[in-house]
Protein backbone atom coordinates (compact mmCIF):
# COMPACT_ATOMS: atom_id res chain seq x y z
CA UNK A 1 0.00 0.00 0.00
CA UNK A 2 3.21 2.55 0.64
CA UNK A 3 4.11 1.77 -2.66
CA UNK A 4 0.69 2.85 -4.12
CA UNK A 5 0.57 6.11 -1.94
CA UNK A 6 3.52 7.20 -3.20
CA UNK A 7 2.89 6.68 -7.11
CA UNK A 8 -0.32 8.45 -6.56
CA UNK A 9 1.95 11.20 -4.79
CA UNK A 10 4.50 11.85 -7.32
CA UNK A 11 7.20 10.06 -6.59
CA UNK A 12 9.07 8.41 -8.97
CA UNK A 13 10.87 4.59 -9.19
CA UNK A 14 14.23 5.73 -7.60
CA UNK A 15 12.59 8.31 -4.74
CA UNK A 16 10.13 5.32 -3.35
CA UNK A 17 13.52 3.21 -3.01
CA UNK A 18 14.94 5.51 -1.24
CA UNK A 19 12.48 6.39 1.09
CA UNK A 20 11.30 2.70 1.56
CA UNK A 21 15.01 1.70 1.74
CA UNK A 22 14.24 -1.04 -1.18
CA UNK A 23 15.87 -1.45 -4.43
CA UNK A 24 14.70 0.07 -7.76
CA UNK A 25 14.55 -3.44 -9.44
CA UNK A 26 12.50 -4.49 -5.91
CA UNK A 27 10.07 -1.60 -6.43
CA UNK A 28 9.64 -2.38 -10.32
CA UNK A 29 8.25 -6.12 -9.60
CA UNK A 30 6.29 -5.09 -6.74
CA UNK A 31 4.78 -2.50 -9.31
CA UNK A 32 4.21 -5.02 -11.73
CA UNK A 33 2.92 -7.93 -9.39
CA UNK A 34 0.22 -5.52 -7.81
CA UNK A 35 -0.80 -4.00 -11.27
CA UNK A 36 -1.51 -7.71 -12.64
CA UNK A 37 -3.80 -8.10 -8.98
CA UNK A 38 -5.71 -4.69 -10.78
CA UNK A 39 -9.07 -5.43 -12.46
CA UNK A 40 -10.95 -2.82 -14.25
CA UNK A 41 -13.84 -2.11 -12.36
CA UNK A 42 -17.22 -2.79 -13.89
CA UNK A 43 -19.42 -0.06 -14.34
CA UNK A 44 -23.11 -0.58 -14.73
CA UNK A 45 -23.52 3.01 -15.60
CA UNK A 46 -25.84 3.59 -18.65
CA UNK A 47 -26.48 6.73 -20.78
CA UNK A 48 -23.88 8.89 -19.37
CA UNK A 49 -21.92 11.71 -20.94
CA UNK A 50 -17.89 10.69 -21.51
CA UNK A 51 -15.00 12.70 -22.76
CA UNK A 52 -12.34 11.42 -24.40
CA UNK A 53 -9.21 12.52 -25.14
CA UNK A 54 -5.15 11.81 -25.71
CA UNK A 55 -1.72 13.12 -24.02
CA UNK A 56 1.74 12.53 -25.04
CA UNK A 57 3.76 10.98 -22.76
CA UNK A 58 7.79 9.91 -22.64
CA UNK A 59 8.79 6.37 -22.80
CA UNK A 60 12.43 6.06 -23.27
CA UNK A 61 13.33 4.97 -27.10
CA UNK A 62 10.06 5.44 -28.37
CA UNK A 63 8.64 8.38 -29.86
CA UNK A 64 4.68 9.15 -30.65
CA UNK A 65 3.67 7.40 -27.72
CA UNK A 66 0.46 8.46 -26.31
CA UNK A 67 -2.14 7.59 -23.42
CA UNK A 68 -5.72 7.78 -24.60
CA UNK A 69 -9.02 7.50 -21.84
CA UNK A 70 -12.02 8.01 -21.58
CA UNK A 71 -13.33 10.45 -18.69
CA UNK A 72 -16.96 10.55 -16.95
CA UNK A 73 -16.99 13.91 -15.32
CA UNK A 74 -20.60 12.95 -13.06
CA UNK A 75 -18.89 10.19 -11.10
CA UNK A 76 -15.19 11.09 -11.95
CA UNK A 77 -13.81 8.28 -12.91
CA UNK A 78 -12.14 6.62 -15.82
CA UNK A 79 -13.88 3.35 -17.34
CA UNK A 80 -10.73 2.03 -19.30
CA UNK A 81 -7.26 3.53 -21.25
CA UNK A 82 -4.50 3.00 -23.81
CA UNK A 83 -1.26 3.58 -23.97
CA UNK A 84 0.30 3.69 -27.91
CA UNK A 85 0.05 5.48 -30.48
CA UNK A 86 -2.83 7.98 -32.26
CA UNK A 87 -4.13 5.15 -33.83
CA UNK A 88 -7.16 3.28 -34.93
CA UNK A 89 -6.08 -0.03 -32.80
CA UNK A 90 -4.89 2.22 -29.73
CA UNK A 91 -7.91 4.40 -29.55
CA UNK A 92 -10.24 1.89 -30.58
CA UNK A 93 -9.58 -0.13 -27.55
CA UNK A 94 -10.74 2.30 -25.45
CA UNK A 95 -14.01 3.42 -27.85
CA UNK A 96 -15.29 0.14 -27.73
CA UNK A 97 -15.10 -0.32 -23.75
CA UNK A 98 -16.54 2.95 -24.11
CA UNK A 99 -19.77 2.50 -26.35
CA UNK A 100 -20.28 -1.27 -24.45
CA UNK A 101 -21.75 1.01 -21.13
CA UNK A 102 -23.84 2.57 -23.66
CA UNK A 103 -23.17 6.16 -23.62
CA UNK A 104 -25.56 9.19 -24.23
CA UNK A 105 -23.01 11.67 -25.72
CA UNK A 106 -19.29 11.36 -26.04
CA UNK A 107 -17.36 14.65 -26.36
CA UNK A 108 -13.95 14.88 -27.96
CA UNK A 109 -11.37 17.19 -29.79
CA UNK A 110 -10.74 17.48 -33.40
CA UNK A 111 -8.92 14.48 -33.95
CA UNK A 112 -9.58 12.72 -36.98
CA UNK A 113 -9.99 9.37 -36.33
CA UNK A 114 -12.74 9.63 -34.05
CA UNK A 115 -15.78 10.21 -36.00
CA UNK A 116 -15.10 7.04 -37.45
CA UNK A 117 -15.10 5.16 -34.45
CA UNK A 118 -17.80 6.60 -32.56
CA UNK A 119 -20.43 7.78 -35.01
CA UNK A 120 -22.18 10.64 -35.44
CA UNK A 121 -25.37 10.01 -33.30
CA UNK A 122 -23.45 10.35 -30.06
CA UNK A 123 -20.05 12.02 -31.11
CA UNK A 124 -19.64 15.85 -30.33
CA UNK A 125 -16.66 17.81 -31.08
CA UNK A 126 -15.72 20.59 -29.49
CA UNK A 127 -13.19 22.02 -27.29
CA UNK A 128 -15.83 23.46 -24.73
CA UNK A 129 -16.98 20.18 -23.76
CA UNK A 130 -13.43 18.83 -23.17
CA UNK A 131 -12.30 21.25 -20.78
CA UNK A 132 -13.09 18.32 -17.54
CA UNK A 133 -10.97 15.85 -19.24
CA UNK A 134 -8.25 18.60 -19.98
CA UNK A 135 -8.14 19.49 -16.13
CA UNK A 136 -7.65 15.68 -15.71
CA UNK A 137 -4.64 15.45 -18.12
CA UNK A 138 -3.47 18.46 -16.00
CA UNK A 139 -3.95 16.49 -12.72
CA UNK A 140 -2.06 13.33 -14.15
CA UNK A 141 1.17 15.10 -14.82
CA UNK A 142 0.61 16.40 -11.78
CA UNK A 143 0.45 13.53 -9.77
CA UNK A 144 2.51 10.66 -11.51
CA UNK A 145 5.91 12.22 -11.87
CA UNK A 146 7.08 9.93 -14.84
CA UNK A 147 4.12 12.08 -17.18
CA UNK A 148 5.71 15.16 -17.08
CA UNK A 149 6.37 17.66 -19.50
CA UNK A 150 9.94 18.93 -18.86
CA UNK A 151 11.94 16.91 -16.34
CA UNK A 152 14.24 14.21 -16.21
CA UNK A 153 11.43 11.62 -14.98
CA UNK A 154 10.74 9.25 -17.84
CA UNK A 155 8.98 5.57 -17.89
CA UNK A 156 11.10 3.47 -19.59
CA UNK A 157 8.47 0.72 -20.85
CA UNK A 158 5.24 0.54 -21.58
CA UNK A 159 4.60 -1.83 -19.01
CA UNK A 160 4.89 0.21 -16.07
CA UNK A 161 3.05 3.47 -17.59
CA UNK A 162 0.10 0.93 -17.63
CA UNK A 163 0.79 -0.58 -14.29
CA UNK A 164 0.96 3.05 -12.87
CA UNK A 165 -1.98 4.23 -14.24
CA UNK A 166 -3.85 0.85 -12.88
CA UNK A 167 -2.74 1.40 -9.16
CA UNK A 168 -2.91 5.24 -9.99
CA UNK A 169 -6.77 4.93 -11.01
CA UNK A 170 -7.84 1.72 -9.69
CA UNK A 171 -5.64 0.73 -6.63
Amino acid sequence: MKIVKHIRCSCGIRDMATLLERASSTIISAIRKFAKRIQKPPLAERNQKYQMDEMTITVAGLKGIYLSYAYNKEIRCIPDFSEGGRTIESIGKVVKSVLLLCPKRIYTDGLNLYPGLIGAPIHKSNKYFTVHIERMNSTLRTHLKRFSRSGLSFSRSIDIVEACMKLYLWG
